[in-house]
């Protein structure tokens, strides 16, 4: 009774800001006649020396790389959000009676960062598999998942012990905020079986929904 739509998400290097140069060219000088005696006396001069710039001019392309960079990801964070309204949209359209989100690696960051900012009233399920967040991106996933407060259903690959130290911080933040829908469920990965292991997700996918949404009779 279930069906499904699939979510390509855009990539983020896709509308990057060209790239600054670091220094301009060096300007064309003409020499006078006569001028080179007095010219360089005053090189010479120590209180002719100007100051240096080199420090001034790195801080001023450092903020100027870091404007771009918050520029881009607010572009690629609003065409992402866009895209997930829409399969919302159609799902709707479709007069779905319940429509629960699954993000997938950042998919889960981004999955969860849209039911919190538009809190779309079908959406009251969600599930994240292997989540992880993307480079740049705040807040951290311990922070963004269990503050949710709707049935959240963490399924993680348990065989990195960094993905079972990020899974633990999850659950103990759910458990800071009283978050007595969140479930997480412990997967062992089988990369020399990619079927089984995907026959694995399906079946505690399957299972959660029908606990979590049990079909109506």
């Amino acid at each position: 009774g279930w069906h499904s739509l699939s979510l390509t998400l855009p990539d983020p290097n896709g509308v990057a800001p060209p790239l600054r140069s670091a220094a301009l060219p060096p300007a064309a000088v003409v020499d006078e006649p006569g001028k080179d005696a007095e010219q360089d006396s005053a090189e010479t001069d120590p209180a002719n020396t100007p100051a240096s710039t080199s420090a001034l001019d790195s801080a001023e392309t450092a903020a100027s790389k870091e404007q771009d960079i918050q520029k881009q990801q607010s572009s690629h964070a609003e065409r992402v959000l866009k895209r997930i309204e829409s399969a919302i949209g159609f799902a709707e359209q479709q007069q779905a009676k319940a429509i629960v989100l699954l993000g997938h690696g950042d998919g889960a960051y981004w999955a969860a960062r849209f039911i919190t900012e538009q809190k779309p009233p079908l959406v009251k399920h969600l599930l994240v598999v292997a989540p992880g967040l993307p480079e740049g991106m705040t807040p951290p996933l311990e922070e963004l998942l269990p503050g949710l407060q709707l049935p959240t259903g963490d399924f993680f690959y348990k065989d990195q012990s960094s993905d079972r130290t990020a899974a633990t911080r999850r659950l103990h933040a759910s458990k800071r905020l009283q978050h007595k829908a969140y479930t997480q469920i412990a997967l062992k990965a089988l990369p020399g079986n990619p079927n089984a292991e995907q026959e694995q997700l399906y079946r505690r996918i399957r299972g959660w929904l029908d606990k979590a949404l049990p079909a109506k009779k």
